[in-house]
């Protein structure tokens, strides 16, 4: 490659999650085409989930630190500072708010030009809590300092350029894609089996629970199906979740998998996808990765999720906080196999081929070109 660059990646954890999944492929793919590509994350690293994506090119570096507002903080800015010093990085890529702090402010200590990617909208939201506001408000900021903001949907950007004081041609939408390759249509027929599949971390926001509370009203209405619902993913929110199951008395027909490695093969196996977030879901990789597979999406209404599934098109969306809801849903493609066999149907053309990971990744990698030309031409 004739002119390679050195990209340096800052994240606050490397455990399974959307934004981590997206910082890993972006690398891989970049290092695989000969660029130099750095990732450092702030705390915790599992190794089974970074082990999922070929990282054969991409260094990988830990500082950890506990809480953005500390002084460990100092001495994390400080390393990081260092880090892009010492590597000569020509950009810094930040994701989520401790990273963007933290990172802000080593890059813009450093010279460095720097961008973030916003995964949700929570870290702009006022707080109750002095902590977490005051974090909030210093991330304003450093972020107020970024040469670019990539929103995954529009949503995102709209909340931005109303609620900040960022320019929003600034903000760059850049919507997330995924592997097309890997997830390829598997359409299943409902008939004495069904499955219900959830994907992700367990976490109260994520609104798991609610898959359960709905699963009491589905096993009454659906009494000739085998019923299961199967959860890939792992946190400290699951034993709330299994607590929940037991008191409802469904425990039988709930299967908890852990994290998984071979996420394709488990959409081959279910029916409907359910994904019951309560908040911040701007973008939903899980919800993607369903509708190229042709799998039923019920999805939560929440931010930027009906900009590409639309309601009883390619998916079905219902409000958050609804066991009621999810139920219906449930319930509604169940008995109606026409209305299934569409949905289905719509939800893999829905995503191909727009929504690539080659067309997302693209499109980054044409924003930091963008970013240093400007950079070269104004120096």
């Amino acid at each position: 490659m004739k002119n390679p660059r050195r990209i340096l990646f800052v994240i606050p954890t490397l455990r399974t999650g959307g934004a981590e999944k997206y910082v890993l492929e972006i690398a891989s793919k970049l290092a695989a085409t000969g660029h130099h590509t750095h990732v450092v994350s702030l705390g915790p690293i599992d190794d089974g989930f970074v082990n999922s994506v070929n990282l054969e090119y991409v260094t990988i570096t830990q500082l950890r630190t506990r809480k953005v507002l500390s002084i460990r903080s100092i001495w994390v800015i400080y390393q990081l500072f260092k880090y892009i010093k010492e590597k000569n990085f020509d950009i810094v890529h930040l994701n989520l708010l401790g990273a963007d702090i933290l990172g802000g402010i080593a890059a813009i200590l450093a010279g460095c030009p720097f961008l973030s990617t916003q995964h949700n909208t929570r870290s702009w939201r006022y707080s109750r809590k002095v902590r977490k506001q005051a974090a909030k408000f210093l991330h304003r900021g450093v972020m107020y300092f970024a040469h670019a903001i990539i929103a995954p949907t529009l949503s995102v950007r709209n909340y931005l350029s109303e609620t900040t004081r960022i320019p929003v041609d600034k903000i760059k939408v850049i919507y997330h894609g995924i592997d097309l390759k890997k997830f390829s249509p598997r359409l299943r027929k409902i008939g004495t089996y069904l499955r219900i599949g959830s994907v992700g971390r367990f976490e109260r926001r994520k609104g798991q629970i609610y898959i359960i509370e709905s699963l009491p009203r589905v096993l009454s209405e659906l009494k000739n199906a085998k019923i299961e619902v199967w959860f890939a993913g792992e946190g400290i929110y699951e034993h709330e979740v299994r607590k929940r199951a037991i008191e409802l008395g469904v425990i039988k027909h709930v299967r908890f998998l852990g994290t998984l490695k071979d996420i394709p093969a488990y959409l081959a196996k279910i029916h409907i996808l359910a994904h019951a977030a309560t908040e911040g879901e701007a973008f939903c990789y899980a919800a993607l990765e369903g509708l190229a597979t042709g799998k039923a999406v019920i999805i939560t209404n929440t931010d930027g999720i009906p900009e590409f599934i639309k309601d009883h098109y390619n998916g079905i969306l219902v409000p958050i906080h609804s066991s009621e809801a999810l139920a219906d849903a449930i319930i509604e493609v169940t008995k109606n196999p026409k209305i299934y066999s569409a949905i289905s149907g719509n939800a893999v053309k829905s995503v191909r081929p727009f929504f690539s990971k080659e067309r997302a990744i693209n499109e980054t990698f044409q924003l930091y070109t963008h970013i240093l030309n400007k950079r070269k031409t104004n120096h």
